[in-house]
């Protein structure tokens, strides 16, 4: 995974895990693409309440020890899903397929 360019990144990501299915789908270039949308903010298409979650997550001052950030992107007839988590101290983002 190339490195995430830290210009306007709003939260560490952590280690990354690509599922397979992703991983067969999608091109290097464009899973970085949904990671880096997904680090600055970009949701794509989740529900208010969660967006408001992702807020809250993405917020310095209000982190908790357990939250998680989730962004919905289609491609095509994808859905792909990334999630960030945050659990006892470790963070990780995933991408797997709605």
């Amino acid at each position: 995974m190339k490195k995430v360019d830290n210009r306007h990144v709003r939260f560490a990501l952590g280690e990354f895990v690509v599922d397979p299915e992703v991983a067969s789908l999608l091109s290097y270039a464009q899973v970085n693409q949904l990671v880096q949308r997904h680090a600055r903010g970009d949701w794509g298409q989740v529900t208010v309440h969660r967006k408001e979650l992702n807020e809250a997550f993405a917020h310095p001052k209000s982190r908790t020890q357990r939250a998680t950030a989730q962004s919905v992107h289609v491609l095509g007839n994808a859905q792909i899903c990334i999630l960030t988590k945050q659990d006892r101290g470790k963070r990780q983002t995933h991408l797997f397929l709605l």
